[in-house]
């Protein structure tokens, strides 16, 4: 009997899986904030308060090139001031620069004319070299003479008064006569002793009117007077001749002797001035 082939049922394929799901995306990350730019600052800055006016790095980049050309602007024709190594070529731009002139005789100085009694401008020539060799601009060395001539004259004004209250105590000790003849003596003293080269220097401010002086030539006034070296007369004063008689006139007087002369007071006054003048304090 033939043989009956027998067709064996192949095994049951297993069903397929289902497809794996796959894994879940990220959440998108959120945009920058505006100010993000700065955390890649260091710490040290980045919480800077006026950094927070820029919002961006073009903002920030447009502030430093603005406050670059303000600051340019700013110092537009500037000159270096001169260090300690500073070359002569920056020494020269600086003085030109500030006003001082090329040499010391180009300084213009002038000093006012109601001040030039106690500042000649003569007297301004060597402070011209001292000026240009400081550097001193010219409008300064102007404004220094001037407030140094002012200053003269302010201390001059002060040692006037002080003279003056000094020969008002002469006046007071010697008598507003003895004073007045005393002064005009000295005086003419001054002119027969002095040369005329010597007499700027008893014009000057400080020396003329000083006490002193007074004194000094009033004694040898007096003793000129007294030898006929100078006239003694003065307009409008008696002389002492004039004034003895004056003197001897009232003190013979019988009514004044007894007092009971109508103008008493006024004579015994006179008499008293005239004693004074007769014998005035002597010059110490």
């Amino acid at each position: 009997m033939p043989e009956t082939a027998v067709l064996e049922t192949p095994p049951a394929t297993p069903p397929a899986s289902p497809p794996a799901t796959p894994p879940a995306s990220p959440p998108p990350t959120p945009p920058a904030s505006p100010s993000s730019w700065r955390d890649g600052l260091s710490e040290t800055i980045r919480g800077e308060a006026s950094l927070a006016n820029f919002k961006t790095l073009d903002d920030l980049a447009t502030g430093y090139i603005n406050t670059k050309k303000s600051l340019s602007a700013k110092t537009d024709g500037l000159v270096k001031v001169p260090g300690e190594n500073a070359t002569p070529e920056e020494h020269a731009a600086w003085r030109r620069a500030t006003g001082v002139p090329e040499v010391a005789e180009q300084y213009t100085l002038a000093i006012a004319e109601d001040l030039q009694k106690v500042m000649p401008e003569a007297s301004l020539v060597p402070w011209k070299g001292v000026f240009h060799k400081l550097g001193v601009p010219q409008a300064m060395a102007q404004s220094l003479v001037s407030s140094f001539a002012e200053i003269m004259q302010f201390q001059m004004q002060e040692v006037s008064k002080q003279y003056s209250a000094e020969r008002d105590k002469l006046r007071n000790e010697w008598g507003p006569e003895t004073y007045r003849r005393r002064e005009i003596l000295a005086d003419r003293a001054i002119q027969e002793l002095v040369p005329e080269d010597v007499m700027p220097f008893l014009e000057k401010p400080g020396i003329a009117g000083h006490p002193f002086f007074l004194r000094l030539f009033a004694r040898l006034g007096e003793e000129m007077a007294e030898t006929g070296q100078i006239e003694s007369a003065i307009v409008g004063m008696p002389g002492r001749d004039q004034r003895l008689a004056r003197f001897n006139e009232i003190t013979a007087d019988a009514l004044w002797i007894q007092g009971r002369h109508p103008n008493q007071a006024a004579l015994t006054a006179e008499r008293t001035k005239l004693l004074q003048e007769l014998n005035p304090t002597p010059i110490k």
